[in-house]
Formats: structure tokens, C-alpha cells, sequence
């Protein structure tokens, strides 16, 4: 099986020096590194990359530009931008995944080079490093980060067999874009609160909601330690911290927390599926969208144990169809949804509580 190919672009000295030894203790071969855009894309075309590796932040270089043309040239090569935990790095970000990038990585903080910094970046570049590269052997390769829609709805749909009172969400690779696909086709009066857990770090989570806020009628926003759970309203876990429902006086609140990472992730969707069952019991519906891995599996098999539904996104839709195969393979799934119906099936599931009184927590 042929070596995955990478090309790395960044202009500081110690972020290229960083990211080959990271790179190269796995089975990936470096084939060149670049300071500037012009370079970038003249490697590109005469060395034909898997990958590309690619710094937004280098001054007097617009990446996205570079961005955008390695996809109008050469689509079959897959990009990865790199950036620092900065509100601004966490926007360009964001607008490189809307452009096509197909993931991101930030850049390690402390020390340069030393053995902690190279540890956390191998975690998280080489996993997607090896589902980007050809002949990837662990999960399907990524796809365009923009989905294409199915035409219609897959088949093997349960039926709602009971009304849901919260939404509780698993995304990962991917889930940028799909959330703004999603997200701002939901009704400004949805009768039930909408929690999701988006594996991303700290800075970019408060990005993510703010940009989604903006484009949808419902009300989204980074979710606050201790708030009370409100229909209508959708709450993105903080990156760093874990979500977990809890009870509450009046109502549902919001519990966060740093416990130690669960499936290499904090936020992680399992604590946040299983907090709810504990305080909703059968009136949970989980969705499990595109991301690598298996977060959200225990959560799901909690959500069906108590009788609760649980949806996850369709393969041709997902950029990975990682987490919502682990779903679908242990038989948990009540029915497989592509991108563009989330919506809808969402709002034929809840409960309509527009003439009830809120009601407090059924603790289990």
C-alpha cells in the first residue's frame, strides 16, 4: 500500500520542523515543505500531494486564496488548515471549512518542539492525516467538506413512537458546515431545547455559535454553567469542558465540567447522551452526525435502553461516516437521515409544549 503524501505549508521555521517529526513517525511521507503560497502551488502540481498541510495565519499570505485554488485545480487533493487559539484563527478557520478545506488542526501551545507539543499534535493530525490519504485503511476517506445532498430520504425510517422533549447532538470532522446546513432551518419556536456536543477547542466552540446565531431565526449560543434548559434555543458545549444535563428547580439546567476526556474528546457526546436520559428518561432523541470514531455510542445505546430514539446522518452525506456507522452497525439507529432533512425530521419528533407549562426533570 502506497504512503500518503504530504505537502506542508507554513512559513515559521518551528511549526514545519514540529509537524514533519510529528508526521514522520507514522507511514507518511513528507514530500516537501513550503513558506509561501506561489511554492505551495507550484508543489502541488509537480509533486501531486495527498494532502496539504496548511498554515492560514502566514503574514502577506492569503491563504484561503491558496485554499481555493488547490480546490478549483486539483480537487482530488485534500487540505488541512492549521491555526493558532485565537478568536481569529478561529473564524478564518471556519471560513476554510466553508471554502473546502476538509479539517483543521491548531496549532500546539507551551513550548516549541517539546515532547507535550508533539504529543497533543499527533493526536490530533495523524488521525486525519490517515483518513484524508489515499488508501486510508482506518475510516472512509473524507469527502468534499460540502455534502451533496441524497435526493430522497433513505428507507428503514422507524416511525416517532413517542414525542421528544430535547434534542441531543454528536458531531465531529465535518460538522462545521453541516450545522450551518442545518442549524438555520430550524423554526424560532421549536417546543424543545437543542444541546450539541461539536468536538472543537476552546475559542473556536464560541466562534461556531456566534457564526450560527447569525444565520438562524433560533436562538444558538455557547452553553453557560448552570443555565436553565429553554425551548427554542440551541446550546454548543464550550470547548474543553464537558455538557451534561442536570436537574433543576424550575427546569432542566445545563452542568459543565473539565473530567477527563471521554473518547479522546472533551466535549464528548456520551456524557452529555447519558445526562440526559437521567433527567428525560424516554423523551430523548439523539442525533449522531458526521465525524470520525465513536463518540456518542455508549450515549446511544443508553438513549435506546430507556426507550428514547436515536437518528444518525446518512454516509453520503457525512465528510466521515465514522460515528454515525459505529451507530448504525451496533443497531441502534432509528433511521438513517441525509443532511438536508435533519430539520424536518427533528420538528416531526418533538413534542409540542407550546400551550404546556414547562415541566421539571424526570429524574431516573
Amino acid at each position: 500500500m502506497s504512503r500518503t503524501k504530504v505537502l506542508i505549508v507554513d512559513d515559521d521555521v518551528t511549526s514545519r520542523t514540529l509537524l514533519r517529526r510529528v508526521l514522520e513517525q507514522d507511514d507518511i511521507e513528507i514530500v516537501a515543505v513550503a513558506s509561501n503560497g506561489p511554492r505551495a502551488l507550484e508543489y502541488v502540481e509537480s509533486l501531486q500531494p495527498d494532502v496539504v498541510i496548511l498554515d492560514i495565519d502566514m503574514p502577506g499570505v492569503n491563504s484561503l486564496d491558496v485554499l481555493e485554488e488547490v480546490g478549483q485545480r486539483w480537487p482530488d487533493v485534500a487540505v488541512i488548515v492549521s491555526s493558532g487559539h485565537t478568536a481569529e484563527g478561529a473564524g478564518r478557520t471556519l471560513e476554510a471549512l466553508s471554502l473546502g478545506a476538509v479539517d483543521y488542526v491548531t496549532k500546539p501551545q507551551g513550548d516549541d518542539g517539546d515532547v507535550l507539543s508533539m504529543d497533543r499534535l499527533g493526536a490530533e493530525i495523524l488521525p486525519r492525516v490517515r483518513n484524508v490519504g489515499r488508501g486510508s485503511r482506518h475510516e472512509p476517506k473524507l469527502k468534499s467538506a460540502i455534502p451533496t445532498p441524497s435526493p430522497t430520504r433513505t428507507s428503514h425510517v422507524h416511525p416517532c413512537t413517542r414525542e421528544a422533549e430535547v434534542v441531543v447532538i454528536g458531531i465531529s470532522t465535518g460538522g462545521p458546515n453541516a450545522l450551518v446546513e442545518f442549524i438555520p432551518r430550524l423554526d424560532a419556536k421549536l417546543p424543545v431545547p437543542v444541546l450539541i456536543v461539536q468536538h472543537m477547542p476552546p475559542v473556536f466552540t464560541k466562534t461556531l455559535a456566534k457564526r450560527l446565531d447569525s444565520l438562524s431565526s433560533i436562538d444558538v449560543s455557547e452553553a453557560m454553567d448552570g443555565e436553565g434548559l429553554h425551548a427554542g434555543h440551541v446550546y454548543i458545549a464550550p470547548g474543553g469542558s464537558h455538557m451534561e444535563v442536570a436537574p433543576g428547580e424550575e427546569r432542566p439546567t445545563i452542568r459543565l465540567h473539565g473530567g477527563p476526556p471521554v473518547n479522546s474528546c472533551r466535549p464528548a457526546a456520551d456524557p452529555l447522551f447519558e445526562s440526559a436520559v437521567s433527567v428525560y428518561g424516554d423523551r430523548v432523541l439523539a442525533l449522531v452526525m458526521t465525524g470520525m470514531g465513536f463518540d456518542g455510542l455508549e450515549g446511544c445505546a443508553k438513549v435506546k435502553q430507556s426507550g428514547g430514539q436515536v437518528l444518525t446522518q446518512t454516509e453520503d452525506t457525512c465528510v466521515v461516516w465514522g460515528m454515525p456507522r459505529a451507530v448504525v452497525e451496533a443497531g441502534l439507529s432509528d433511521g438513517e437521515i441525509p443532511l438536508h432533512q435533519f430539520s424536518a425530521e427533528l420538528s416531526a419528533r418533538v413534542q409540542d409544549q407550546a400551550h404546556q407549562v414547562p415541566k421539571g426533570p424526570q429524574v431516573a
